[in-house]
């Protein structure tokens, strides 16, 4: 999920340094099936204690906010390595403190789930934990098409 438009981007890069929450629509398809595209994303301030393994968190990267799952820490905490829900493979190391919120909640239609607790951190974490067998599946998939 990206956020593309510089304006949005600085508004809420603003809104959150000043520890005030935001929502906005969530744009593409990385973090489906947590995050479609479209819904609405709720963000709060980062916590003033360590990030929670599973959260996604908002964070910048090329001018773009960016929101992905936190898996893993460098000893330390320094670096927090960053991964899209939809992705088979791949992720990205950023610096802790970049992140700038923490995904509490998404609205889609009329539905609000929340992303924040232990079960939906959870998920996310299990989920990146299967992306082995997702990546297999996808390829056979793709094998299957291309024979028939």
């Amino acid at each position: 999920m990206t956020l593309t438009a510089p304006e949005s981007s600085k508004v809420i890069t603003d809104l959150l340094r000043q520890q005030t929450p935001v929502s906005f629509r969530a744009g593409g398809p990385s973090m489906n099936p947590t995050i479609p595209d479209g819904a609405i994303l709720h963000i709060l301030p980062p916590p003033s204690r360590p990030l929670k393994r599973g959260s996604i968190v908002l964070y910048e990267t090329c001018g773009r906010l960016t929101a992905h799952r936190y898996v893993r820490a460098t000893h330390g905490g320094r670096r927090i390595y960053i991964v899209a829900d939809a992705a088979l493979s791949g992720g990205v190391w950023v610096a802790a403190d970049a992140v700038l919120g923490v995904a509490a909640w998404t609205k889609i239609g009329d539905r609000r789930r929340r992303l924040d607790t232990a079960l939906a951190r959870g998920r996310g974490l299990l989920r990146y934990a299967l992306r082995p067998l997702r990546r297999g599946l996808h390829r056979l998939l793709l094998s299957h098409r291309s024979h028939a």
